[in-house]
Formats: C-alpha cells, sequence, structure tokens
C-alpha cells in the first residue's frame, strides 16, 4: 500500500512539473521546435501556453502575427486545444483548434477573410483571377489531414476574372454536419444576388481522399462574353439551359 501511496504522489509530482514547464517555457524556445520544418519566426514573446509571434515564414505560407492560447481542461482527457488568430498581409484567421490522442484535428468557430490570391498560390491555371474569400465554420474534423466532417459556409466574393473590368459576382460553398452517408461530405454550391452568372452543383468527399465535383453553370442575360466563351466548351446545355463541370480525383 506505501509502495502505491508513493507511486501515485511520483506521478502526481511529475504531472505537475511538467504543467509548470510547459506554462513557463517560453514561446521562442517552443517556435524553435518549428525550424526542421522550414518555418522561420522572426520575432516572439510570452510562453508555450499564451504567446505571441511575428514573422513566420515557410515556403508556402507567410504570417505576419499569430497569437495563441492553450486551454488547459482538454488536456486531462488527452487533447491539446487551443485558441488562435493569424493576421496575414491581407488578411485575418481565426478560431479554435484542437488535436486528440488519436490524431483526428478539430477546428471550431473558424473565421477567415483571405484575398483569393492568397488561395490559389502559384497555380498557372487561376492566375490573375481575382476576389476575396470569407470563411463561416461552425466545425471542421480532419482524419490523417482529411476532412471527415464540415459544418459551415465559404463565401467567394466579387469573383473577377483576369483582365476584366468589373466582377462576375459571388458564390456560396456550403455545408451541413448531418449527412445520410458519414463517409461522404457533400458540400453544395450556388450563386448569390449579385452573380451574373447561375451556379450550382455539389461537391463530395470521400473518407478514401476520393472527390468528385459536379458544377452546373446558367448563362443569364447578363452574363459577359467572356465568360459566355468560357462556358462553351463545356459542351451543350442539357434541358434545364445547364452546362455541366465534372471532376472526379484522388488526394
Amino acid at each position: 500500500m506505501e509502495i502505491k501511496k508513493y507511486l501515485w504522489w511520483s506521478i502526481a509530482a511529475l504531472l505537475g512539473f511538467a504543467t509548470f514547464f510547459a506554462i513557463n517555457m517560453p514561446a521562442s524556445s517552443a517556435l524553435k521546435l518549428l525550424q526542421p520544418y522550414g518555418i522561420t519566426v522572426s520575432q516572439s514573446s510570452g510562453s508555450l501556453w499564451h504567446g505571441y509571434a511575428k514573422g513566420l515564414r515557410s515556403k508556402d505560407v507567410n504570417i505576419e502575427t499569430l497569437e495563441w492560447q492553450i486551454h488547459p481542461l482538454p488536456l486531462l482527457i488527452g487533447q491539446l486545444s487551443s485558441n488562435f488568430k493569424a493576421q496575414l498581409k491581407d488578411g485575418v484567421v481565426i478560431g479554435n483548434i484542437s488535436r486528440s490522442l488519436t490524431g483526428q484535428t478539430k477546428i471550431h468557430e473558424l473565421k477567415a477573410t483571405l484575398p483569393l490570391e492568397t488561395i490559389i498560390g502559384g497555380s498557372e491555371m487561376l492566375k490573375g483571377w481575382d476576389g476575396l474569400l470569407q470563411a463561416d465554420i461552425k466545425q471542421l474534423t480532419l482524419k490523417d489531414d482529411w476532412p471527415i466532417a464540415i459544418e459551415g459556409t465559404f463565401d467567394l466574393i466579387d469573383l473577377t476574372e483576369p483582365k476584366a473590368a468589373s466582377a462576375i459576382g459571388s458564390f456560396r460553398l456550403s455545408f451541413h454536419a448531418a449527412t445520410k452517408n458519414p463517409t461522404i461530405v457533400i458540400g453544395n454550391f450556388s450563386d448569390m444576388e449579385d452573380a451574373s452568372l447561375g451556379v450550382s452543383g455539389t461537391i463530395r468527399l470521400a473518407s478514401d481522399r476520393n472527390y468528385l465535383l459536379d458544377l452546373y453553370f446558367t448563362p443569364r442575360d447578363i452574363t459577359p462574353p467572356s465568360i459566355m466563351s468560357r462556358i462553351k466548351y463545356l459542351g451543350p446545355p442539357d434541358t434545364q439551359g445547364r452546362h455541366l463541370l465534372s471532376i472526379a480525383g484522388t488526394f
């Protein structure tokens, strides 16, 4: 009995020391762990528990400032959970992220405003396209870095083709939490009030990392001629006047 008593006290002491170490570990020391992944930080302050970093740079991402605060209670059930705010050059991303011992990642109350240029990066196919992406995600669950549940919306505001004088309009991709098939995440496309082009369709993300995109484009009287010429490459319309773009693949 005495041995068990001392064992429990030893475990409690180790956990207490580990917690104290984590709370007081400088943010600069923690951020050095990112260097092997090609991520550099120009300036930091605070601790691992509640910290602030400036000038995070990597091959694909440039973050002007990043602030985070880890929540202690989820640690008791084996989850690492933190609020975060990332300020980019032309946008901001705010939310809460948690990761369990099973490797599943959940993001809650994610709100983001980013220029389309930041999203598409160096894509030659989409070079010159402009717009603003606004995300309002209540919940996003990732398993092996692949979405298995999404609830929320992605809005593409004032989509503008290269060298165009005016925008085509705004469009929305909506995800709902409950689906009949739990192995497939389904998103629905729709056009918004200012759109000069009718857009509808779905994107299906299967748990085996397959995807299927079915997009329907319906020309309107105000659809720009340049967009009309692009749509004609999709082939003749169906009985509802819609032109289908269908893409399937695997990530």
